[in-house]
């Protein structure tokens, strides 16, 4: 079945290369669950051991499973097969590495006139550019974890609310093979994909050109959703809710802004184009959301992690380990899985 690959990421190389450290493939990590730095190689971050791999079993019950190996020669029910993780590194990551090194290279050459009145990007371009970056954001280890946080969520609060034997049974706590399995399903759901990327579509974007002094980080989980207006009692950060705002750090010096353009006005004229920030506060806040919604891993290509240390002065649960809450009342159900 030919060579296995055993280290998959989940952010891509291609991705991360722009944080690398002097050409050195190397990039400074703020790991959140031990409160430290390191440096490693990219090879080596936002990464799992087989992690998108699948064997018959995971997917197909027995009597599909013994239709198939009648049909097709050569294969076990216990094969581990890696179509997702080839279709990921051959059919995904190179037009995402195309785009992004046509978006940073066109900004990093851009004269002040270029900056002013054209596109970062083909408007229509934005389509294929969108799929890209929804398979990004489904692809992430922090999805996978967060599908078991809210089996467990659930659970709990079926218990609080009486809930029969059976009904207990139904919504139990998922293993790590069947958070895993619902994961890899959603990766398969082309109709899924396609709603996400139309929510990215539908949005007006603007490419940041970071003109201060702080640089922009990343993280293991970077594509971020930030509510900018309440709906009812809880603001509301679904990819589709009024005043919503996406981002995701394109590199140091770039960062790919989106936005409701019904509710941020003034995104709706400058939409496929870019903007300059000249205001560290604006980047310090960018990067705060970054280090909030990191899974467990931040990426600098400085080291300068200098910030976190100010938000965890501020508030400690704001840099820990991301996970999920319910609430429910007055009453937040926090998960009791562990990492």
């Amino acid at each position: 079945m030919g060579e296995k690959t055993k280290k998959q990421h989940y952010v891509p190389q291609c991705y991360l290369k722009a944080w690398e450290m002097d050409g050195r493939h190397q990039v400074y990590v703020y790991d959140k669950q031990k409160q430290e730095s390191r440096i490693s190689n990219i090879v080596d971050v936002a990464s799992g051991r087989y992690f998108y791999d699948f064997s018959l079993r995971d997917i197909l019950s027995q009597e599909a499973i013994d239709k198939l190996l009648e049909e097709v020669d050569g294969i076990e029910a216990d094969d581990k097969f890696q179509i997702i993780e080839k279709a990921l590194s051959i059919g995904i990551e190179k037009p995402y590495a195309d785009f992004l090194m046509k978006i940073i290279g066109n900004a990093r050459n851009a004269s002040e006139w270029y900056l002013k009145n054209c596109y970062f990007l083909k408007p229509d371009s934005k389509e294929a550019f969108a799929g890209l970056l929804a398979i990004q954001y489904v692809r992430t280890a922090h999805v996978r974890n967060m599908i078991r946080d809210l089996s467990d969520e659930i659970n709990q609060f079926a218990k609080r609310m009486g809930a029969s034997p059976q009904a207990l049974k139904k919504y139990r706590t998922l293993t790590k093979i069947e958070a895993k399995n619902i994961h890899l399903e959603m990766l398969m759901q082309e109709e899924f994909l396609s709603e996400i990327a139309f929510c990215f579509q539908s949005l007006k974007w603007v490419l940041g050109i970071n003109r201060t002094s702080s640089r922009l980080l990343t993280s293991d989980n970077p594509i971020c959703i930030v509510p900018h207006c309440n709906n009812g009692p809880m603001p509301m950060a679904g990819l589709l809710s009024k005043g919503v705002e996406v981002f995701i750090t394109l590199s140091p010096d770039y960062i790919l802004i989106m936005r409701d353009g019904d509710f941020h006005k003034q995104y709706v004229q400058r939409d496929m184009r870019y903007i300059e920030i000249k205001d560290k506060e604006i980047i310090d806040a960018y990067n705060a959301f970054v280090s909030i919604f990191a899974e467990r891993s931040i990426y600098s290509n400085d080291g300068d992690f200098s910030q976190l240390e100010r938000i965890k002065t501020e508030d400690a649960r704001l840099i820990q380990v991301s996970q999920t809450t319910m609430k429910v009342g007055d009453d937040l159900i926090h998960s009791r899985v562990k990492r």
